[in-house]
Order: C-alpha cells, then sequence, then structure tokens
C-alpha cells in the first residue's frame, strides 16, 4: 500500500496527514457549519492528538486533500472485509464546499478501491440530513441502501456501488 501513500487527480493532491496539518484540521473541527457532520476540536493540541492517534494510524488509507499546498480537506479509506468492500469518508473546509472537491478526491480513492485493492463494493455513509455529502456520494454512481456495520451502529444511511 505504500505507493498509494500519494495519489494524483486533475486539480488535487492526495497525500499522508503531517501533524502541522493540525491548524487546518482544528480549523475545521471549530466551524459550526462543518463541525455538525464531522470532527470537533477545543483546541489545537486536541487536533494533534486526533493526528496522531486516528489520521497517521494508516497511512496509505488516509490522505490529506490539497490543491496547490493549501489544506482543503481529507479522505479516508476502510477495508469491510466480511462484505469485501471499502467505506469511503471524507471532510472539506467550508470554503471548498460546492466546488467539487470531495468528488474528485473521494472518486481517485474509490479508483484504487475498484482497482488495485480489488473491493467489490464501495460503501460511503452520512447523516441524512447531510445533502452535500449525499450528493458527493450520488455523484460517483452510488446509490441508496440500508446496511449496519458493527463499526456504524449509529449510522442508518449507506450509499453503495458495486463493482
Amino acid at each position: 500500500m505504500a505507493r498509494y501513500s500519494h495519489l494524483e487527480t486533475a486539480r488535487l493532491t492526495l497525500r499522508p496527514f503531517l501533524l502541522t496539518d493540525a491548524k487546518s484540521l482544528l480549523a475545521n473541527g471549530q466551524d459550526p457549519r462543518a463541525n455538525q457532520w464531522t470532527l470537533r476540536f477545543a483546541d489545537l493540541s486536541a487536533a494533534r492528538a486526533n493526528i496522531r492517534r486516528y489520521w497517521l494510524g494508516q497511512p496509505a488509507g488516509k490522505w490529506v486533500i490539497e490543491q496547490d499546498g493549501v489544506f482543503l480537506g481529507a479522505v479516508e479509506c476502510h477495508l469491510h472485509p466480511a462484505i469485501d468492500g471499502v467505506e469511503i469518508g471524507y471532510l472539506l473546509l467550508p470554503e471548498y464546499w460546492g466546488q467539487g472537491f470531495a468528488t474528485e478526491a473521494a472518486r481517485a480513492v474509490m479508483q484504487l478501491a475498484f482497482g488495485p485493492l480489488e473491493a467489490q463494493s464501495v460503501l460511503i455513509g452520512c447523516d441524512e440530513a447531510n445533502h452535500r455529502s449525499a450528493g458527493v456520494a450520488q455523484r460517483l454512481g452510488l446509490h441508496l441502501g440500508w446496511l449496519v456495520l458493527a463499526a456504524h451502529q449509529d449510522a442508518e444511511t449507506w450509499w453503495v456501488r458495486y463493482r
């Protein structure tokens, strides 16, 4: 997986997290438009701790989304061997919403999933009220489905695409 630690799209670079990304992650986690759907952080120390604990835990499956060296957000994939699938998650700083960045980054991860990872399905879970996130899933060709995965008992709305 190390060779997939960096991915490139037409406009974006997906790269592993660094501790220096904590300020940008904190900005997302303190913005009420974003943190109703994603992470919340009280301060820079908490954002750094989250990067150490979570984002650096699987560098080949978790990436910073950046454009020309500017942090836009993050995208990740988790393997779900029991269903032979991959779950994709993403977050963007609100000032970059509506520009196609989440779709472009998630599409790159989906191509990795259906290509070298040989996944049979791709899942995206989102809150029913998060219409922007659901729109990303729809643009990727995923369809509404209802799945319950042990790791996400609270998530009810899933978007699914099969190979």
